[in-house]
């Protein structure tokens, strides 16, 4: 029989046919989720530890959820260790055993464990100045989604669900993120989302070092109301086009304005005998937009 910290500290992710036992010290309730064939399926998340380690447990088999209750000390066979945790599956095999004392420390880290603190939520940009494996919260807008598809991980090459997608906010204009195994990928295009629980990704490219992002055990991906945030443009010219003006900004980019708003902005004095384009050709202007997602709350002249 191996203990839970010697399965954990095992160099590679890999079916275990040997027992392990723990208690459980915190139980989830079963959770629903769609399977990559648009199956509806049940999953149930605890902990169990030992007086060295605890570890975070997931069971795909709802016929040992009744198994899986808090208290009880239970022996494991057939299990597979991936990433942290331990999955149970149809050929795993629980066996009740005689109950073993557990630390209370050992209690609080399984529950942070399948219960873990917030991560705390920052932008794109501070979110890439992380150190590695610190655990952040965005909640940003989905630029561009990928098909899911299967990745070959590990020494083994075994297929995983993998989904791409790109997120932007305020600070970063396109960040990659890689969604695994069973994280909600029902995300589109356009959908603003709140993601928790990612960790930094490096890797080099034939040209380049790139940043990314990955989910975790631990991530949730919802879909939410888009933010409210202001942000600073310089303005260097204008083109106006009837209901909307195409600003011409500092670092060459070009961001469309409501003409109704950007006019309310400018200095009273001038809106009779100044429009938008003669305004802004003659001087280099900071404009302080509020946003809501892509739409245009306010504007103001600073």
């Amino acid at each position: 029989m191996s203990t839970l910290e010697e399965i954990m500290n095992m160099d590679q992710s890999m079916p275990y046919d040997k027992s392990a036992r723990g208690r459980v010290v915190f139980a989830s309730s079963p959770e629903t989720y769609t399977n990559a064939n648009g199956e509806t399926k049940q999953s149930k998340s605890v902990a169990i530890a030992d007086d060295k380690k605890a570890v975070k447990v997931v069971s795909y088999d709802p016929t040992q959820f009744n198994k899986l209750i808090e208290g009880k000390t239970i022996m494991l066979r057939n299990f597979i260790r991936r990433d942290g945790y331990i999955i149970l599956t149809r050929t795993s095999r629980l066996f009740p055993t005689q109950e073993i004392e557990v630390p209370d420390s050992r209690v609080q880290e399984g529950k942070a464990l399948v219960n873990p603190p917030a991560a705390p939520m920052v932008s794109l940009r501070e979110a890439l100045r992380s150190p590695p494996k610190t655990k952040t919260t965005v909640c940003r807008k989905v630029i561009q989604d990928e098909e899911e598809r299967d990745i070959l991980v590990g020494k083994s090459k075994s297929p995983t669900k993998m989904k791409t997608i790109y997120i932007q906010d305020e600070t970063v204009d396109r960040v990659k993120v890689a969604l695994w195994r069973n994280t909600n990928k029902n995300v589109r295009t356009g959908d603003f989302v709140k993601i928790t629980y990612l960790t930094i990704h490096t890797y080099q490219t034939k040209y380049t070092t790139e940043t990314s992002f990955n989910s975790t055990y631990t991530t949730s991906v919802t879909k939410v109301e888009p933010p409210t945030v202001h942000v600073t443009l310089t303005v260097i010219s204008a083109c106006a086009q009837d209901d909307v003006t195409e600003l011409l900004l500092s670092d060459d980019s070009v961001r469309a304005i409501p003409s109704q708003l950007l006019m309310a902005a400018l200095p009273q004095e001038l809106e009779e005998v100044l429009d938008p384009e003669s305004f802004f050709a003659e001087r280099k202007t900071n404009l302080r937009l509020q946003l809501k997602g892509s739409e245009v709350l306010s504007v103001k002249l600073q």
